[in-house]
């Protein structure tokens, strides 16, 4: 039966031609030091350049609309500011990159459901908190991008948030609005934090770090584009002007056209169903593996090895209980959390665990075992390639080691005969494709060789881009603690999967008299990433970078508000409101000389206010605001905002607040510029609206 892996023909195409490209940089910088690799690593760091930049430019921000703009100017006029605010900059944008590229190699390498389905929804929420985080950095700098977001805020909060603003008479409001965003702004992180911890939670042990070598080469590459093209602000903000042309980081601020395009409804309603399925997908595509494994009690010996080795935690030891035995524990699966990667079984000596889904007796007794035999049989000495099922799925065997299937029992992946052709030399293949080359068991490897194979050939992943993360680190260094198995019959080759190449290349040996072999050398994983790569590979890995960040530069798009060139003009009305009804009334009474009024001192509830706005006599808005409260006793606040072509114009503004009589509050003559919005500011004490200067 065909593992949900080899079914998803579409997914495979993509994870073939993604794997191409990064084979591709594999050939300019060897696998050691693909960059594209630790995409999740790379992530994290982007996160810790974030922070510490962050405090840096913390220390000499200042805010508040009125000095919050010219403070980000002093930062940037001295080159060590320019640089943290530019490197501040590009290392959001480069976390947001990496963030979707990790995703989107994560969902074509079928990597996102059962038990890792808390690191795909996890995941998610990374990115929608960082892209919060980052929003809000830009809104702080409080230029024509700030003003964007404060007119979005201001469409959907209502006058509370206008009259932060536009109100003179609060500017108090206006610094704790920017001291309460900084405030999130700096301590939100901390939920990153955390979610990064949620995020390796099922880990064994979740890498954190990238390589040394390349920490240094994203720092560099970092400097390299902040030197090339600082970051810089855009006009200030003035409330008072419809935004004409601003530059907008696509990653953080791209939405804003978007929503002022598609209405609010229509986008939040995108934003959902777009989220929502993707952080569903673990349930909408799950798939199934080979597992979960099983335990043999009668032949496990409780040595723990399968449970250091794994990498999900899906085994852990516990005491055995029972006189059956004469070992102190047993292995115990939780098979809501394997993935079926046969890892375990690859380090069993005892053969007290197999996946339920490819029983070793199957794969190897019935199977690999039976090939060879059956080869030797016929006067050939095969040569056995062991593989995973990334490399079969994505095109690294050719047809002609793929002839003839063996039927596996219960279903799983095959073992499969075939033929090498080269110089007109024919040699017969038996290949067997696991889920992972780590399930390959070195005892194999030694018996097949006594039954008469040839050579063995072993083909996996890149060591840091393992389908199961861990499978060729423990193979590996199985195979050193088993010196005498690196014999020069034996092969180990590293490539990303679905590149020919490396087939060719082990076949070649394969084919030469044995004299002309050698022995294997494989890097223990405790020798692995402790070198600087050479220049050629640093100088390829260095652009490769730098490319990435580079990516920020064409994601900074001009735009302009959809109302540009046009008026527009906008009535607040805070309204402490006409109480219609005093509360206790018919308990409290005054004395008939009381100048104070009951509705005074118990308050009550309040009528709504009805406003109208008419231009050139027509009514071109008519909104009715309730007040505030459980029992609507608390204050009224609105707004109504009318765009119009520029040009002068005959306005009147009434209002009814006693929910019997309208009167009008604003008449006169107004004259609107292209993209000037006309602001007018209800006062109670004078019952009228007057113009606010804006800013």
């Amino acid at each position: 039966m065909e593992s949900t892996y080899r079914k998803r023909r579409i997914l495979r195409r993509l994870e073939r031609a993604w794997s191409r490209l990064e084979t591709g940089i594999d050939r300019l910088t060897g696998s050691e030091y693909n960059p594209f690799y630790h995409l999740g690593t790379l992530g994290i760091y982007m996160l810790v350049i974030l922070t510490v930049t962050g405090i840096y430019l913390t220390i000499f921000y200042r805010p508040g609309a009125a000095v919050a703009y010219a403070s980000i100017e002093r930062i940037s006029d001295g080159w060590l500011g320019s640089l943290m605010r530019s490197i501040h900059r590009y290392a959001s944008d480069a976390f947001m990159l990496l963030s979707v590229i990790h995703a989107l190699k994560i969902l074509l390498s079928d990597r996102f459901w059962g038990s890792r389905w808390l690191a795909w929804v996890s995941g998610w929420a990374l990115v929608i908190f960082s892209w919060g985080i980052g929003t809000m950095g830009y809104w702080l700098i409080w230029d024509v991008r700030s003003q964007w977001m404060t007119e979005v805020l201001i469409h959907n909060a209502g006058s509370g948030i206008a009259l932060t603003f536009l109100n003179p008479a609060m500017a108090a409001s206006s610094f704790a609005a920017f001291v309460i965003v900084l405030f999130v702004h700096i301590f939100l992180p901390i939920a990153l934090l955390f979610l990064i911890i949620v995020h390796l939670l099922r880990l064994t042990r979740g890498r954190v770090w990238s390589p040394r070598w390349l920490m240094v080469l994203a720092a560099a590459a970092l400097v390299l584009i902040s030197v090339a093209k600082p970051a810089v602000s855009e006009a200030p903000a003035n409330l008072g002007r419809i935004i004409e042309n601003v530059r907008l980081d696509a990653w953080y601020l791209g939405f804003l056209p978007v929503m002022e395009r598609m209405g609010n409804a229509g986008f939040w309603l995108f934003v959902v169903v777009v989220f929502g399925v993707s952080i569903a997908l673990p349930w909408l595509a799950k798939g199934k593996h080979s597992g979960p494994a099983i335990i043999h009690e009668a032949e496990c010996s409780g040595c723990g090895l399968c449970a250091a080795e794994c990498p999900y935690r899906a085994i852990e030891m516990e005491y055995r209980d029972d006189d059956t035995s004469r070992f102190k524990s047993i292995a115990v699966i939780h098979a809501d959390l394997c993935t079926g990667c046969g890892l375990c079984v690859g380090t069993c000596a005892t053969l007290g665990i197999e996946l339920s889904g490819l029983p070793t007796e199957t794969v190897y007794d019935n199977g690999l075992m039976e090939a060879v035999k059956r080869k030797v049989a016929g006067q050939e000495q095969p040569v056995v390639l062991f593989t995973c099922e990334r490399h079969a799925a994505l095109g690294s065997l050719p047809e002609s080691l793929q002839i003839v299937e063996q039927e596996n029992g219960s279903g799983g992946t095959p073992v499969y005969s075939g033929y090498w052709y080269q110089d007109g030399i024919r040699s017969e293949t038996v290949s067997c494709v696991l889920p992972c080359l780590g399930m390959t068991d070195v005892n194999w490897i030694k018996e097949l060789n006594q039954a008469g194979a040839k050579d063995v050939l072993l083909l996996g992943c890149p060591y840091d881009d393992c389908g199961y993360r861990e499978g060729i680190m423990w193979e590996s260094a199985r195979l050193n603690r088993r010196k005498s198995i690196l014999a020069p019959n034996l092969q180990w080759r590293e490539a990303g999967p679905g590149a020919p190449r490396p087939i060719q290349e082990m076949m070649s040996v394969a084919m030469l008299p044995a004299d002309e072999k050698k022995k294997p050398e494989i890097a223990h994983p405790k020798e692995r990433g402790r070198r600087f790569p050479p220049l050629p590979a640093a100088g390829t890995a260095l652009a490769i970078l730098a490319i990435l960040v580079a990516l920020a530069l064409p994601l900074d798009i001009s735009s302009a508000s959809a109302q540009a060139g046009q008026g527009q003009i906008r009535a607040i009305v805070q309204h402490s409101g006409v109480i219609g009804e005093t509360a206790g009334n018919d308990r409290v009474s005054l004395p008939e000389d009381s100048t104070v009024e009951l509705s005074q001192i118990l308050g009550g509830t309040r009528f709504p206010i009805h406003m109208e706005i008419r231009v050139d006599g027509a009514a071109v808005f008519e909104e009715r605001f309730e007040p505030r409260g459980v029992r609507d006793e608390g204050e009224i606040n609105g707004m109504g905002r009318y765009t119009l072509p520029p040009g002068t114009y005959a306005l009147e503004i009434r209002i009814n607040d006693d929910g019997t009589d309208w009167r009008t509050v604003f008449e006169g003559e107004v004259t609107l510029s292209a993209s000037e919005i006309l602001t007018l500011i209800y006062d109670q004490e004078t019952d009228a609206f007057l113009i606010s200067a804006g800013e």
